[in-house]
């Protein structure tokens, strides 16, 4: 048997098989059924429908979970709004046409796309705000979020206008 080295960890270990690339530590394994999911569900339509169909399922069967979770975890709720909100903002983006990015752009986007999420309570963005606040969210999992207050400051010779990108 050769030695390999671990795509998940970076590890050395014994192969089992040619075509190994996993070691068999619990989190390795578990990275590697997560990679061949994602592959399947890409390339096989009917996994993906028998996957949809189990969610379904399993949603009919327990209509308390999520409220429940929810509430026995605010933070990971309160990260996942903030995560939501990213995710809104990006579609947003690629929506508007960059080379005519204007400031009613902007806030009609804003508005449309603050009807995606239930019970938030979502401003409306103008240009001459002043004052914002943002929350910084790390890309790498299981990292905390950071609140950030931005002071937009301009020369009182230009106008403030739309300089928010």
């Amino acid at each position: 048997m050769s030695e390999g080295i671990c795509i998940n960890c970076g590890g050395v270990f014994k192969r089992h098989r040619p075509d190994q690339n996993y070691c068999s530590e619990k989190s390795c394994q578990k990275a590697r059924k997560a990679a061949w999911q994602r592959k399947e569900l890409e390339k096989n339509p009917e996994y993906k429908k028998d996957q949809w169909q189990a969610d379904k399922d399993w949603q009919a069967k327990t209509p308390e979970y999520w409220k429940s979770y929810r509430k026995k975890n605010p933070d990971k709720t309160d990260r996942n709004r903030i995560l939501q909100r990213v995710r809104n903002q990006r579609r947003r983006m690629r929506q508007i046409d960059k080379k005519t990015l204007n400031c009613t752009k902007i806030a009609e986007a804003a508005r449309t796309t603050s009807k995606l999420i239930a019970k938030m309570d979502v401003g409306n963005s103008t240009c001459h705000q002043r004052f914002n606040e943002f929350w910084i969210v790390p890309v790498i999992a299981k990292m905390d979020v950071v609140r950030a207050n931005i002071l937009i400051i301009s020369d009182k010779s230009k106008p403030l206008g739309c300089s928010l990108f």
